[in-house]
């Protein structure tokens, strides 16, 4: 009697419907695979493995075989003295992210950040399963040297991609879209457009076809965005690459409308301070004024008073419009747009601190000694009506008597800078980090393109304000932490002891003194004398941005950490709910305490836990701060356009294995020289952050002043390739 071929079984087998869309006659897969050792709790022969499989057909032992050393080579599996095979004890089971790199190497990032050192890399078969921001399971073992190690997915969890957006470009028969950052290991694929989407229009496209091995992603367009000089283009690029929350859906902005128009409703337990002279100090171009001060001197104290927006007071825990705030968490501010977090009816209109209007607001009153030491403070809610609206510029020109102001105003401005300058030294004390760096600004024309490039420098009425909405929220982190009300607080973690060690190597080398022990802790006063060093020298700019390089990332969590960067042992973020909402639960957390009776009421919208809305807001800020950048860098690839061939003088800002980053000093725009254009071969010297040439000596290091030519532009990649020119 001929048995029949068998072949795994769909209930024992988890990823049975996985393997049919690999094979034709699914082999078990690697988790079942691992599911047999650990029941049979013993090393096993290949025969063990099999018999345990449940697999009879001859036709699929060899499959299995080959299957098993694949485990055994991507280090899942390990053989004993025995030759028998066994659970690989360091292997991990871990949920991470896919990150797919320019060059498509297909990376994953584990969620777990102790493990975030590791670099996973998946093999060319299974990347071609997976796309940029997947969120998979995967198994690798660990390497203590931080090496290389194989990430072998188990299941991919979750698609993060819904809709693809990018550049139509003509391939065979069919068509193909460029995307801005590489989202899939292999090609995005769509049938042929209608006859007016040509080659280089951007569209929109929806999946409809994930990516398989041996099978393209497949998309089917669903609304062109325009030429690359359409206005709006940069916009819509970054809300759809980075899913953006664009326009406010009918149910948020219906709650913002009745809100509108119920209008400024003062409750009797407010406290009015209508008559007290607070002013705001904004960018030129601000339109949500989420802060207002007051600065009185009172015997040999001070009296500052942080005036911000009562948000909270008109968006409701778990409605609508709450619900849409949630989902941004932050406004994104892009070099020519800006996506507000709250609709503009609230965010400019009835929560913004408006001149000569009433406002409701939460203030607190911080008392100060003469030496700029907290003595009290006090948090009430208050309406308030703002009596002037100042740029950073007004109030620098009056603070220095180059502008002529109001008595009244003269005054204030001039307590408030004598205050700064107290709490400025007491900053230089403690030792926070103070980075002085020009910025870039871009002007544009009347087409929303890049008309010219300026340096910008920060005021002393930016540092003012920023001095002062610190105490604020170091005040109300301690108010929070004193009340033990649950709410999210701003931490920042000590900067990784390897980079800071790699830093002072490289430092001592150019000759500045920043001697960094190899253990023990690293204070912020300690490191604010790098930058200090780092300051004097003629290639601040430069040095500067590696020391920030090993700094953490701030990020929001539900319990204090204190902030290294600030040298605070307790912060939070308080002073602008309309553009962040940790900012809205903070201001919850106080209604509160302020509100008695009521110390359980929800911060957030139901369902979402505080440490899932801490987890939400520092990924939103960061795909923010990034869409950000993308944006500011794709303006400045089509600004260098019409400027391929041209040549100019340059500076090395980095140096890398595969060639050096140069700014162009005309345009403060950095572009790569390649390693293979150069005219021999270099070595890359990490330690000293240079590029030798062993034969001749010759040598590119940072701060090197050179002449470079525009080789080539690539807007949608933001990619400036620059050549030296001798």
């Amino acid at each position: 009697m001929t048995k029949k071929k068998s072949k795994p079984s769909k209930s024992r087998d988890p990823y049975y419907s996985q393997e049919l869309k690999s094979y034709k006659q699914p082999i078990p897969s690697r988790e079942f695979i691992i599911e047999v050792l650990t029941k049979l709790r013993r090393p096993a022969s290949l025969t063990d493995i099999i018999q345990g499989l449940g697999i009879e057909s001859p036709s699929l032992h060899s499959a299995v075989g080959n299957r098993v050393r694949a485990m055994l080579r991507d280090q899942q599996l390990v053989l004993d003295k025995h030759g028998k095979y066994c659970l690989n004890p360091e292997s991990l089971l871990v949920n991470a992210r896919v990150h797919i790199s320019r060059n498509q190497t297909v990376a994953l990032i584990p969620d777990d950040e102790s493990l975030r050192k590791q670099y996973i890399i998946v093999n060319n078969k299974q990347s071609q399963s997976l796309m940029h921001g997947d969120q998979v399971k995967a198994r690798f073992c660990p390497n203590e040297d931080e090496s290389k190690t194989i990430g072998v997915i188990v299941e991919i969890s979750k698609r993060k991609q819904t809709h693809v957006v990018g550049r139509l470009r003509p391939l065979r028969k069919q068509w193909a879209i460029e995307t801005m950052t590489p989202l899939v290991s292999g090609m995005i694929i769509c049938d042929a457009p209608e006859t007016k989407q040509l080659s280089g229009t951007f569209v929109k496209a929806k999946i409809e076809q994930y990516p398989e091995p041996y099978s393209a992603c497949h998309v089917k367009i669903e609304a062109p965005l325009g030429e690359l000089d359409s206005p709006t283009l940069v916009k819509d690029m970054m809300i759809n690459s980075y899913q953006l929350p664009g326009e406010f859906n009918h149910h948020a902005l219906d709650d913002a409308d009745k809100i509108n128009h119920k209008g400024i409703a003062v409750e009797e337990n407010r406290v009015d301070l209508r008559d007290h002279q607070f002013i705001t100090i904004d960018g030129h171009d601000a339109r949500d004024f989420d802060d207002a001060i007051h600065v009185e001197a009172d015997g040999d104290d001070w009296l500052l008073s942080v005036a911000i927006s009562d948000v909270s007071h008109y968006i409701e825990v778990d409605s609508a419009l709450d619900h849409a705030a949630y989902l941004r968490a932050t406004s994104v501010y892009l070099p020519n747009a800006v996506l507000p977090m709250l609709p503009p009816v609230l965010s400019d209109g009835l929560c913004s601190l408006c001149p000569d209007v009433d406002r409701l607001v939460k203030v607190i009153k911080i008392r100060l000694s003469h030496t700029g030491d907290v003595k009290t403070y006090d948090l009430s809610k208050a309406v308030i009506r703002s009596k002037a609206r100042l740029t950073y510029k007004d109030a620098q020109q009056i603070i220095h008597g180059n502008q002529e102001a109001a008595t009244w105003l003269t005054e204030l401005l001039t307590n408030a800078y004598r205050l700064y300058q107290l709490l400025d030294r007491k900053r230089q004390h403690r030792g926070a980090l103070e980075i002085e760096l020009p910025f870039t600004q871009l002007i544009f024309d009347e087409h929303e393109k890049i008309k010219s490039i300026k340096r910008g420098t920060r005021l002393e009425s930016h540092k003012l304000i920023e001095e002062f909405m610190l105490l604020a929220n170091q005040s109300v982190a301690d108010y929070l932490l004193n009340h033990k009300q649950p709410a999210l607080f701003r931490n920042h973690n000590k900067p990784d002891q390897l980079k800071l060690q790699r830093l002072g190597q490289f430092l001592s080398l150019v000759g500045v003194d920043a001697t960094i022990a190899k253990t023990g802790d690293f204070p912020t006063k300690k490191l604010q004398q790098v930058i200090k060093a780092c300051t004097a020298t003629e290639h601040s700019e430069i040095y500067i941005p590696l020391v920030l390089s090993t700094l953490a990332q701030a990020c929001y969590e539900p319990h204090n950490k204190g902030h290294y960067g600030l040298a605070f042992d307790k912060y939070c973020h308080f002073t602008s709910p309309i553009r962040r909402y940790p900012d809205l639960i903070v201001h919850r957390a106080i209604d509160c305490i302020l509100d008695q009776g009521v110390r359980d009421r929800a911060v957030t919208p139901k369902g979402i836990s505080i440490a899932e809305a801490a987890k939400h807001c520092s990924s939103a800020e960061r795909t923010a701060d990034e869409a950000q950048k993308k944006a500011t860098q794709w303006l400045k690839c089509y600004y260098m356009q019409d400027k391929v061939g041209q040549v100019y003088d340059a500076t090395i800002t980095g140096v890398k294995s595969f060639g050096m980053f140069a700014a162009i000093d005309a345009f403060f725009i950095d572009g790569l020289i390649h390693v293979s254009t150069l005219d021999s071969y270099y070595r890359y010297d990490e330690a000293r952050y240079e590029l030798v040439d062993d034969k001749s000596h010759r040598a590119y290091r940072i701060g090197q002043s050179i002449r470079v030519k525009v080789k080539r532009v690539e807007v949608l990649e933001q990619i400036i390739d620059l050549e030296i020119v001798r």
